[in-house]
């Protein structure tokens, strides 16, 4: 059965839209870059405004970059004399977008026809969402494989409030991030990019929206991401430092006062539970900490943690059912 969404909305044609700009960081991508820069353009609505944002690149990406230049007015270029990073390429270009709507693409992921159009009308049409996001692929460069991550939030087009999403999380870890979703640019604005939670705070920013004004869900495959062994991200998990200090970043960034209105929702709807063991590690470790303490958060941790204990024991053969029913369908 579907889970029940405290307000549905019905789609129709006809609705006049606002502006979108994406936003893209690239570092060395110029093998990948075509691929994402094809997905923008030829998307069912066009971008009004594409900027990408060389970081310093050693390969050919410029070169790859300004031949699109050429063809696409909507596309800007600006280049990083050195290589700044990931968050800031990101800020710098949100500093000048001038859409409404803003899309974050990785310049060695695509997006699939029709994710611009479907958001964009979802959004147009509920106006206290922060984002619409949907499902997506996931390919491992490593092997080749892919699996469909399926968020599993509804059966159909929809808008959660966030008092629905808090009672959701508590059944069950749900990540929410920011790739394939198309943000309010006023939303973004609240709270900023959070660069000081690194890896970790893409989830972050995204849930903190999501609890504040709920999010739209398309229960479609939209975008495809490709994982790297040693990227960024995995890198950071695999630093229990540094991940026990992003971890510790985000608890103390939730009790500042622009927060005050999400912090309850978080602590209620266990939302943190995805930071899986190290966040019981740093709540138990540090008593400033234990007010997020809860046995439903523990609960969802640790049964979390058992989850991908037993996918590692299952036979290779058994694994592809495994993760259907977890959510996951592996290809």
């Amino acid at each position: 059965m579907a889970p029940y969404i405290s307000k549905y909305y019905k789609i129709n044609g006809g609705m006049r839209f606002s502006s979108i700009s994406v936003v893209m960081p690239n570092y060395n991508h110029g093998r990948n870059i075509s691929a994402a820069l094809g997905s923008l353009f030829s998307q069912t609505r066009l971008p009004d405004e594409v900027i990408v944002v060389d970081d310093g690149s050693t390969d050919d990406s410029v070169s790859v970059i300004e031949s699109f230049v050429g063809k696409y007015p909507a596309l800007r270029l600006i280049r990083n004399e050195k290589n700044m990073g990931v968050m800031f390429s990101c800020e710098l270009a949100l500093g000048r977008v001038t859409g409404e709507y803003v899309l974050f693409l990785a310049a060695d992921d695509v997006i699939l026809p029709g994710l611009l159009e479907k958001s964009m009308k979802l959004l147009e049409a509920c106006s206290a969402a922060a984002y619409c996001c949907s499902d997506s692929r996931t390919i491992f460069e490593d092997s080749g494989k892919s699996a469909v991550n399926r968020r599993r939030l509804a059966r159909g087009e929809c808008y959660i409030a966030p008092e629905r999403l808090v009672a959701m999380m508590r059944e069950r870890i749900i990540y929410l991030s920011g790739f394939g979703a198309v943000f309010r640019k006023k939303c973004i604005d609240e709270t900023g990019l959070l660069p000081q939670l690194l890896w970790s705070g893409d989830r972050v920013f995204s849930t903190v929206l999501a609890l504040r004004h709920g999010m739209c869900y398309i229960p479609e495959v939209l975008s495809v991401h490709m994982l790297k062994r040693g990227s960024y991200g995995l890198a950071g998990l695999m630093n229990w430092g540094k991940h026990r200090d992003v971890v510790s970043g985000t608890l103390d960034m939730l009790h500042e006062p622009r927060y005050a209105d999400v912090l309850p929702k978080f602590k209620t709807a266990c939302a943190l539970a995805g930071f899986n063991l190290p966040l019981l590690r740093v709540i138990l470790w540090n008593r400033k900490y234990w007010d997020y303490l809860s046995f439903r958060l523990a609960w969802l941790v640790l049964a979390g943690s058992l989850k991908e204990a037993v996918a590692g024991s299952i036979p290779a053969f058994a694994k592809k059912a495994y993760w259907r029913m977890q959510g996951w369908g592996a290809e």
